[in-house]
């Protein structure tokens, strides 16, 4: 039902807008080819719709919609006219997935890691890197990622301010493409791990706060076990669990942080795509974009049920 909602709302507020993609695309058809016919007009216009998926009434237009995205067919990209969704997804994907899905997995592993030992020890030396997260966590994300662009871009010139690789390059899996394309993520990585440290620290820090004096801990600490032990096995192992349900909602939600990162650093994903498809009212192409994140949602919420069982073993199916 969520997945079917959220369907919906992208079917209908693209429809709401004033703006109409077919004329949109015969405009620029029109600007190269130009047609002054009216009878050939029509036809052009009759021949989109139905490539488009824009014929008949609303309802049938929905129902079309549904059964194209269930077989993952988004037809033809309306601003690239001869090329498919698919196509663009299919280029577009590896570019967000490859830098998205390991800075959050990055910044999830650090924040939990520094968030653990700080709550835990409680000492002079982690007060820095609460003062950090506190300073960081509230900073908006394309704020940050501007600070990063105008310091290590700018002003000391390490690396370049946007991209994905360097101009002309043909990428091979050979060293050199690897290191340039390496070279390129840096930055959007950076602002990616930084903006998802600060609330990942703090939230596992008061966590931690909460979980160390539970009287199982005590316990532990009685039978005099290590303070590392207690940490780990103890105080970490229990701490972490609402931080797997933090990272599964990350990781299904990355579409949605990659339409501002991919804008800021120009990087050929998914959210460049989708702020491509909304500046030029590309319809079929912000569909399906939308439609993939949506399922990619739907999935890590299906995926986190499975497997909270497992994490947990104080969860069972009945």
């Amino acid at each position: 039902m969520i997945v079917l909602a959220g369907m919906t709302i992208t079917f209908i507020v693209p429809r709401i807008g004033p703006a109409d993609p077919v004329t949109a695309a015969l405009s620029r058809i029109m600007a190269i080819d130009e047609y002054t016919d009216p009878e050939i007009i029509e036809s052009v216009m009759s021949a989109l719709r139905e490539a488009y998926g824009l014929e008949g009434s609303l309802a049938d237009q929905y129902i079309r919609f549904l059964q194209r995205a269930f077989v993952g067919d988004f037809g033809y990209s309306i601003f690239s006219l001869t090329t498919t969704v698919n196509e663009i997804i299919i280029a577009s994907l590896p570019w967000t997935v490859g830098l998205l899905c390991t800075a959050t997995i990055l910044s999830w592993l650090l924040g939990n890691l520094i968030g653990v030992i700080a709550g835990y020890y409680r000492r002079k030396s982690t007060h820095l890197l609460e003062y950090i997260a506190i300073i960081v966590q509230p900073i908006p994300y394309y704020i940050l990622a501007l600070m990063l662009i105008f310091l290590f871009a700018f002003l000391i010139r390490i690396f370049p301010s946007g991209g994905a690789y360097s101009p002309g390059r043909v990428l091979k899996l050979d060293l050199p493409s690897i290191l340039d394309v390496l070279n390129h993520s840096f930055l959007p990585g950076l602002s990616l791990v930084l903006g998802g440290y600060g609330w990942t620290f703090l939230s596992m820090q008061a966590l931690t706060l909460t979980v160390k004096k539970e009287d199982y801990v005590l316990f532990a600490k009685m039978k005099g076990l290590s303070q590392n032990k207690v940490m780990t096995r103890y105080v970490m192992k229990n701490a972490m669990l609402p931080q797997f349900t933090q990272l599964a909602l990350r990781l299904g939600s990355v579409f949605n942080g990659a339409l501002i990162m991919e804008t800021i650093f120009a990087y050929p994903g998914l959210g460049h795509r989708l702020f491509t498809a909304i500046m030029t009212f590309d319809l079929t192409l912000m569909m399906g974009i939308v439609t993939i994140s949506i399922f990619a949602i739907a999935t890590a919420v299906l995926v986190l049920d499975i497997v909270y069982p497992f994490i947990d073993p104080r969860i069972r199916f009945r």
